[in-house]
């Protein structure tokens, strides 16, 4: 199985942008679908049975439900793209350590932000920005949807470490995600591999999408830019070195240890709040 797995809508299927009377795709709305992540014997992005249950007799007058989340499926690749570079840097053990496990990470972030509910104080927030910035490079984007799964990736040695904690989502009252707290581990090397196979296969599907707009369109009412689409596509395409070779965004390790040692030192006499947890 793919890590990165995703089925784009069949194109007569495709709900257009804007009103009746212009309605339009560009590439990034060309790649509405599914996406989900295979990881071990779980899916991130995966809804759970109970929340389908709870849409399906809440809303009967609406299409069925899938079971994965439907969204544009390039949002999923680019958010990827964007924390690469940090992904691909390693952390260092001392680090390893606050986060070893979805446990140990959760008291991590408790520690942290118990100091900063009876202080208002601004150079703390600082700091815990200072302690917990490396971490929040490493968090996959999901703000675009409800309740978005909490996902991590990052990388110790050799090994790529996906993180995912949702035991705490919540929509009306009902655990929406599946896979609620894990971590699945890989090889630097076949995570490299996966990045590039869902590019080749995102790159390779929509360029099919493509040509069948250009020679059989089933979708004729709805305007397409054509020679944009194909420019866009273009660009698109191009390999992924850039972004494998790109910098992390900056880091100071030290800064990291000795501001969260600050930090969890001041908590033990300061009352949790959420302040810091981002």
């Amino acid at each position: 199985m793919a890590l990165f797995e995703f089925e784009l809508t069949p194109l007569d299927k495709m709900t257009p942008w804007g009103n009746q009377s212009d309605l339009s795709l560009h590439w990034f709305g060309l790649t509405d679908g599914i996406y989900y992540l295979n990881v071990g014997n779980e899916q991130l992005f995966r809804f759970s049975k109970e929340i389908l249950q709870h849409w399906r007799k809440e809303y009967p007058k609406l299409d069925g439900f899938k079971d994965h989340v439907d969204y544009q499926v390039v949002r999923l690749y680019e958010d990827v793209l964007e924390i690469l570079p940090d992904i691909l840097s390693p952390i260092p053990t001392e680090v390893y350590s606050l986060i070893e496990t979805p446990l140990v990470q959760k008291k991590w972030i408790a520690d942290l932000t118990k100091v900063l509910t009876t202080e208002d104080d601004n150079e703390l927030y600082e700091t815990c920005y200072q302690a917990t910035d490396w971490w929040a490079y490493r968090q996959l984007s999901t703000i675009h949807l409800n309740q978005g799964p909490d996902i991590w990736f990052f990388r110790v040695d050799d090994m790529i470490h996906i993180r995912w904690c949702n035991d705490e989502k919540k929509i009306d009252g009902i655990q929406p995600w599946a896979a609620l707290t894990g971590d699945w581990q890989l090889p630097v090397a076949q995570f490299i591999q996966e990045i590039e196979a869902f590019h080749n296969r995102l790159m390779k599907e929509m360029g099919e999408r493509i040509e069948i707009l250009r020679t059989n369109n089933p979708i004729p009412h709805i305007k397409i830019d054509m020679d944009n689409l194909v420019k866009e596509h273009e660009q698109r395409i191009k390999p992924l070195e850039t972004v494998l070779t790109s910098e992390p965004r900056t880091v100071n390790w030290n800064e990291v240890i000795s501001t969260t040692k600050t930090l969890i030192q001041s908590a033990s006499s300061s009352s949790c709040n959420n302040a810091c947890h981002r």
